[in-house]
């Protein structure tokens, strides 16, 4: 009896925990892809991982695997998860069922090889398995295949950019595309010409890893200043005084308590977000009305660092596509008064922070290759951030 039901699976109570849960493949590169797969199954019992051997990959991909089959075995066997990890047949594929006689199979969300077959060859062998799909996760950031290229090119990867005032992400990369030679370069976060700090570039290859970055939490340190407005949420804008009144730092930390965990905020019209394909801010430049979308975005942290009415500094970490201008403006909202932002700096892109920065005036055409952090920062560190918000949950 075969049963495929990606939606319906047991639960880890209805389960006895001798039950053999295997999940089979090549994961070659690691990612959170299959740090999903392998604690989906590993949830349903006692999960053994199958690996393709080299030269079976080689036919079937037309390739050789990245890592050989005895590094594959060290890198899966380090996360810890699984109980334990064999490698699969050379001549019969399918000769698992037979030596292991799984209770579960567990599916990648996409995986297609040696699926086809999968139900004529339990039904010959007369086993009772069920099939399950993993849930999906990111599937179109997640790719093996994304992460090869940018480790095989030495020219690929990443350099951390501590963006000065007054240069726009673009123009940046618009630098670094003539000091490095090559037209693929770009960036993982929009930062505000006002702005200054943490601006993670791609290189040639690793530009196609750049939605991964993406993922990581963000943190900032923001100035802001009481009794004024304007139209962009910052100094650089149309500013007015507005008010005179105090506003106390217990003020503020009783504001500040309600932009904490998932919350909706209505990016700025000075922004890079496109309506009908044209940038809001180019709108509203030109005077007309700009309506934008409230999005979904997340407040790790926020805190007062410093208040000296009738300025003060924020410490916020929160999710990707946060704008730290809207969190200003709601602030101010909120205590109904004029505020705007002053200063702007981010820290980290999550475990990159400021000490791994490199000044952009100091990168030139004959050392940029010297200060290119290898793709391999990003997927080591990736897989430890995700299992460490499994291990929180």
């Amino acid at each position: 009896m075969i049963s495929l039901s990606p939606k319906k699976r047991p639960t880890i109570n209805d389960l006895n925990k001798t039950k053999r849960v295997v999940v089979f493949g090549a994961f070659d590169i690691i990612h959170p892809g299959h740090l999903q797969l392998f604690r989906q199954a590993a949830a349903l019992g006692n999960l053994i991982v199958v690996l393709g051997r080299d030269n079976t990959i080689t036919v079937k991909k037309g390739k050789k695997p990245y890592y050989n089959e005895t590094q594959r075995i060290k890198n899966i066997t380090k996360l810890n998860i699984a109980k334990e990890v064999i490698l699969g047949s050379i001549k019969d594929p399918y000769l698992i069922l037979d030596i292991i006689k799984p209770d579960i199979i567990m599916l990648g969300t996409d995986q297609k090889i040696f699926v086809d077959k999968l139900h004529e060859e339990i039904a010959k062998r007369k086993l009772v398995i069920q099939i399950l799909r993993a849930d999906e996760f990111h599937l179109n950031i997640f790719k093996s295949s994304k992460i090869r290229s940018s480790l095989e090119n030495k020219q690929a990867g990443f350099l951390f950019i501590n963006k000065p005032t007054g240069f726009s992400s673009h123009d940046v990369v618009k630098k670094l595309r003539n000091i490095c030679g090559t037209k693929r370069v770009g960036h993982a976060g929009t930062l505000d010409p006002l702005a200054t700090g943490m601006l993670i570039v791609g290189i040639n290859e690793a530009t196609k890893l750049l939605s991964w970055w993406q993922l990581f939490p963000k943190k900032y340190q923001v100035e802001m200043e009481f009794g004024k407005k304007s139209d962009t949420y910052d100094i650089e804008g149309d500013i007015k005084n507005v008010s005179d009144k105090k506003i106390t730092k217990k003020n503020l930390e009783n504001i500040i308590n309600k932009f904490r965990g998932n919350i909706s905020q209505t990016p700025p019209a000075f922004s890079a977000k496109k309506i009908n394909g044209v940038p809001a801010y180019k709108l509203a430049r030109q005077g007309k009305k700009v309506k934008l979308k409230k999005q979904l975005i997340t407040i790790y942290h926020i805190a007062i660092k410093k208040f000296n009415f009738p300025k003060a500094i924020l410490e916020i970490e929160c999710s990707s596509g946060t704008y730290i201008r809207s969190i200003v403006n709601d602030i101010r909202m909120e205590l109904k008064v004029g505020a705007i932002m002053t200063k702007l700096v981010r820290t980290s892109t999550g475990p990159i922070s400021q000490n791994k920065e490199v000044e952009l005036d100091k990168i030139d055409k004959n050392n940029w290759e010297t200060h290119l952090n290898p793709a391999t920062i990003l997927t080591d560190n990736i897989n430890d951030y995700f299992y460490e918000q499994e291990l929180k949950t």
